[in-house]
């Protein structure tokens, strides 16, 4: 009865250890983060990989809190965070666990190297189930690396830990063979969860190794706003500025007005409808539209000047009326002060009173 006590208590111990050591499977809460905008950014990277610590020190529950918790839900709002572009991805688990875990290396890949997909990279972190055991960062940066092309593309490494390093020798090495081979193309992010400044050295000295990358408190990105942002700046670079052509048309004051008038005539509405037409054709390439009033040198300047003004105002209402957008158009008045013809004579100064609109497309780029 004594022996048997014994084994029943020892046996006891062993299964609370083991399920202890295992952990509860954890689920990323629900992350409201928003996609970076592609209208203002594109990519700058080819591959991504995102390293997550699984260790027993993430786990620990203690005054720094559930740091695993924390470094899981982050690396679901950053999978929120990316946009719909063509990326490889790959997310690798780094921690030697115990229990229902024991089969485990010490460093796992669960996806990838695969083309990203938004849905398939969430469900590879839902739930995880084997928390426990070193923090093997140098198997993990190994593994990753396997994977990765031999050179000429861009990757972007992304490390979720609270670095306490089991051995950092070998993260030194792993981060060294990877820029070996990867060179400037090579950049490494460092996600610290926690307030353990003991590894801040070693985490500095491996990113200036990379050549590229930095550091972030995780309890920096805990907003979907300063994730989000992050995205943007690790993996994306500004989008560069659209090349917009402009396209004149010059309709004769002459025709569009009586003299002195800012009120359209019935050819000019006629005129104008044809324009409207034209514009709202192509509505989708254009980017803005300039409607710009000139007078003849008749009159004051200060009265030409508004009278430009009006006229252009009177043309813009009209193709606003017509469908165009109102958004677009900037509306503005020169008066007498560009002229395209000499106000010596009537043919001039008819010339020089006209009202141009400039319809800005935006080009592909490239082309």
């Amino acid at each position: 009865m004594y022996k048997n006590g014994i084994s029943l208590g020892l046996t006891l111990g062993v299964v609370t250890l083991i399920s202890a050591c295992a952990g509860a499977p954890r689920t990323p809460s629900e992350s409201a983060t928003e996609a970076v905008d592609l209208n203002a950014f594109e990519p700058r990277v080819d591959n991504f990989v995102v390293l997550l610590d699984t260790s027993d020190s993430m786990d620990d529950g203690g005054a720094e809190g559930d740091k695993f918790q924390t470094a899981l839900d982050r690396v679901a709002s950053f999978n929120q965070a990316i946009p719909d572009i063509d990326l490889q991805a790959g997310l690798v688990l780094f921690g030697k666990g115990v229990g229902n875990c024991t089969g485990h290396a010490m460093a796992r890949q669960t996806y990838g190297m695969t083309a990203y997909d938004k849905n398939d990279f969430r469900q590879a972190i839902s739930p995880i189930n084997c928390i426990g055991g070193g923090t093997p960062i140098g198997d993990a940066l190994d593994l990753a690396a396997s994977g990765l092309p031999e050179a000429g593309e861009t990757t972007a490494v992304f490390i979720f830990s609270d670095f306490k390093w089991s051995d950092p020798g070998s993260v030194r090495t792993s981060v060294a063979s990877m820029k070996e081979q990867h060179g400037d193309n090579l950049c490494l992010y460092a996600i610290k969860v926690g307030d353990d400044s003991e590894s801040d050295t070693l985490i500095n000295e491996l990113i200036n190794v990379s050549g590229c990358g930095g550091v972030v408190p995780a309890s920096e990105l805990a907003s979907a706003e300063a994730m989000t942002a992050y995205a943007a700046r690790t993996l994306m670079s500004p989008a560069a500025a659209p090349l917009v052509e402009y396209e004149q048309q010059t309709l004769s004051g002459t025709a569009l007005f009586n003299l002195d008038s800012a009120v359209l005539s019935g050819a000019g509405q006629t005129e104008l409808s044809e324009l409207a037409a034209y514009i709202n054709g192509h509505e989708s390439q254009v980017s803005d539209i300039k409607v710009v009033g000139h007078t003849c040198d008749l009159g004051s300047e200060v009265y030409n000047q508004g009278l430009s003004l009006r006229r252009a105002r009177a043309v813009a209402a009209f193709l606003a009326q017509e469908g165009v957008p109102s958004e677009l158009m900037d509306v503005s008045g020169m008066g007498e002060s560009n002229p395209i013809a000499s106000n010596d004579s009537k043919a001039g100064r008819s010339q020089n009173r006209r009202v141009e609109v400039h319809i800005g497309t935006i080009k592909p780029l490239g082309s």
